[in-house]
């Protein structure tokens, strides 16, 4: 049991980049500076072989060249904005087309570019980083703390945050999972079940069309465990938005490794779930240890506000108001598959 701090390596513009590590038993997690991203993530597997379940780098500057966000906190404000549009209380905001002609991921300088501070609190880890009023054109100073709690091999990622002014606030981790381990082949062969009886069609850019469907006898249907690959129709996979069933803390998802049987449940206090199969990772991408990855090689399940969700009265709006403060979380629970009560 232990957390500790070495180097990780120094950006292009002299910054230097920590890796901080929690170990709880064995299992371990690693944090590095640089978008408070996970950059390791070792569970037991059935056997009780460790294995590392992200994908991700082993350098900061590779880190800093990759557009893919491994492991990175997202925000201020997740997913896409139409236009990079939006209007509080009468006012127009235009924000930075990062994704043109839409605004991602908080746009070219978001959370996941920042070099975050970073201290314990306890056992936990807490990182913490300003985004500017008017940077990327979002209104307000946003202060932001992001706290790693590690335990019982569970991973707990509690947000908060708070604005001068009126803002948008939606925050994610954006972690690619392989429970082979990363570099080991394809992730769509893994089991996987969305509590979810309703989901948000999007139009061929990843914008909502503003209304949500059933998913009964859709594609989108994964409320009974089933092999993603043989769910989504492989190799054409969508990438869908889900609003999980119930409020509060509960079910998002619950995924299981088909060689290592290790099974992850995701939790989480968020109103939705986007499901990436990450089929847009270029083949040859050179990751850890010499491993290549490939499209489909990690499964991304962020927890967060319906994209655009700003721009529609039937979603949960990502306002943050001045003073008020943003709290969710997010749990990661792993488990072997004779440890569970569900193969997924």
């Amino acid at each position: 049991m232990g957390i500790w701090c070495e180097p990780f390596g120094v950006l292009t513009d002299g910054r230097k980049i920590e890796r901080w590590t929690m170990e709880r038993g064995g299992a371990r997690v690693s944090v590095i500076t640089y978008g408070a991203a996970i950059q390791e993530l070792t569970v037991p597997d059935q056997g009780k072989r460790m294995i590392d379940v992200v994908t991700g780098f082993d350098t900061a500057g590779e880190y800093e060249k990759s557009r893919l966000h491994f492991g990175a906190t997202i925000g201020r404000c997740c997913n896409r904005i139409r236009g990079g549009r939006f209007f509080i209380g009468g006012t127009g905001y235009q924000l930075s087309l990062n994704s043109p002609p839409h605004h991602i991921h908080g746009g070219y300088c978001g959370m996941d570019r920042k070099v975050w501070s970073a201290e314990t609190e306890g056992e936990d880890l807490v990182m913490t980083c300003r985004c500017a009023d008017q940077e990327e054109g979002y209104p307000g100073n946003l202060d932001v703390n992001v706290r790693f709690v590690f335990q019982d091999h569970s991973l707990c990622i509690q947000y908060t945050a708070m604005s001068d002014k009126d803002t948008l606030c939606s925050l994610t981790n954006h972690t690619y999972f392989n429970l082979n381990g990363y570099g080991d082949g394809t992730a769509v062969l893994h089991d996987i079940r969305i509590p979810a009886e309703f989901y948000v069609p999007m139009d061929k850019e990843g914008i909502p069309l503003g209304y949500i469907r059933q998913v009964r006898d859709t594609v989108y249907d994964m409320r009974t465990c089933g092999v993603i690959g043989v769910i989504n129709h492989i190799p054409d996979p969508p990438s869908a938005c889900y609003l999980p069933d119930g409020r509060g803390m509960r079910s998002h998802a619950v995924l299981c490794g088909d060689k290592s049987k290790i099974v992850l449940r995701v939790r989480s206090t968020m109103p939705a779930l986007q499901y990436y199969t990450g089929y847009l990772i270029p083949e040859g991408t050179r990751g850890k240890q010499g491993a290549v990855y490939g499209p489909c090689q990690g499964i991304c399940l962020e927890t967060q506000f319906v994209p655009d969700a700003v721009n529609h009265r039937a979603f949960a709006c990502p306002i943050l108001h001045r003073g008020e403060r943003y709290r969710q979380e997010t749990q990661y629970i792993f488990q072997s598959m004779g440890e569970s009560n569900e193969s997924g």
